[in-house]
């Protein structure tokens, strides 16, 4: 529990060092030095196969390893590159990501998918046209939950699995609906 809290406290020094950019080399330096004993005493200390980890600063990766094997009763080690499933996990890491986009002038929450990326093709010709970046964080985008989620444990491609959104059912566009 205390590896797990210490990983958490020095998680929340790393993220805000890329965010902000107001922290020295050396700062930086000193806490990833600590990574590897951090990672592997939670490692340690819970029944999660693996962790992969990497820090980016000015850039650069400066750190990327990975600890435990890809899935429990596996000997295969996880690499850098292993393939996680998150989940809702990645609604926080991509909200912030397009919120730093947003606050950095690039996108607008009120963006159109389809003028972002034209390969986006939904049920409806309509909502392909009106559905926003907003819409898609708030769960509005009338798309049910989880969709093509399943097509990635096939190893269905990023572009395959948006390809086929057209495919699936739609509920009521600008609806809230809770995934």
């Amino acid at each position: 529990m205390l590896a797990s809290m210490q990983l958490s406290l020095l998680t929340g020094f790393l993220l805000p060092t890329c965010l902000v950019g107001a922290v020295s080399q050396q700062d930086v330096q000193q806490a990833v030095d600590r990574l590897d004993d951090l990672i592997q005493s939670v490692l340690n200390d819970t029944e999660v196969p693996s962790i992969a980890a990497a820090v980016v600063y000015n850039d650069s990766i400066i750190y990327a390893n990975a600890f435990g094997v890809r899935e429990v009763g596996s000997n295969e080690s996880a690499t850098p590159e292993t393939v996680y499933q998150l989940a809702s996990l990645s609604k926080p890491i991509s909200s912030t990501i397009v919120a730093q986009l947003v606050s950095d002038g690039y996108l607008d929450w009120s963006s159109k998918t389809n003028e972002l990326d034209s390969t986006i093709e939904l049920s409806d010709p309509w909502i392909t046209r009106e559905v926003t970046i907003e819409d898609l964080f708030s769960h509005r985008s009338g798309l049910f939950g989880g969709g093509g989620d399943d097509l990635e444990s096939f190893n269905y491609k990023r572009s395959e699995i948006l390809s086929r959104m057209k495919y699936l059912p739609d509920r009521l566009f600008q609806d809230y609906i809770s995934i």
